[in-house]
């Protein structure tokens, strides 16, 4: 919010922006809502119609508690009605999105292709890039040792495992000669372009201040 300008008073609706139709969405591997959105929205969902039975006869693209529906698109249409639309997150400097939808060294790797019809591209530019160096949020690391692995290698600040194991130049070179020679480099975080990228978000957060 702070780095976007925003007021936590000011209906904010943010994450990775996906489109449905004309109706724009956030992603659920993270939603943000400012201050202001969740008091709209609790007196909005408070007052919601319910529907269950029959989805044939359901009246679809609706803010409705509906039998079936899509939790994400439901929400993005319920705080349309308020006014608040989903907004996308990147950096300032560089236009790289703060959200992987992939695990890291695939999103990183992931381009808009010419003529694609994916839905993930659907009126998102070909510049839309991951991954900013001021992440908000990973997917899919939703294993507990996974996760527990990435908080020490971003936060323990006595923690050396990245340039103890990734930033070497034979190793990088033979990585570059064998793209395959990175399975032998041990763990799902073995590969050095994803290694090279938790390097730079680290230093990052020794630069900005969020580590000492």
């Amino acid at each position: 919010l702070k780095e976007s300008g925003w007021s936590h008073r000011d209906g904010h609706y943010f994450g990775h922006r996906l489109h449905h139709g004309k109706l724009l969405f956030i992603s659920g591997v993270m939603v943000g809502l400012s201050q202001r959105t969740v008091e709209l929205a609790r007196a909005k969902y408070s007052a919601m119609p319910n529907e269950y039975g029959d989805r044939s006869k359901f009246e679809r693209g609706r803010c409705v508690d509906r039998d079936g529906a899509t939790q994400e698109v439901t929400e993005a249409k319920c705080l349309s009605e308020l006014g608040i639309i989903a907004e996308t997150v990147h950096d300032k400097i560089n236009d790289f999105e703060k959200i992987a939808l992939q695990e890291i060294d695939e999103a990183m790797k992931f381009r808009k292709r010419e003529g694609t019809g994916y839905w993930l591209w659907v009126g998102r530019p070909k510049t839309a890039i991951c991954c900013s160096i001021e992440p908000v949020a990973f997917h899919p690391y939703k294993n507990p040792e996974m996760l527990m692995h990435l908080y020490v290698i971003l936060f323990d600040k006595n923690n050396t495992e990245i340039r103890d194991k990734f930033v070497d130049r034979e190793l990088i070179t033979n990585v570059y000669k064998k793209p395959g020679q990175h399975k032998k480099m041990g763990g799902w975080f073995g590969k050095y372009a994803e290694m090279q990228y938790l390097l730079n978000v680290r230093e990052a957060l020794f630069i900005n201040g969020f580590l000492d």
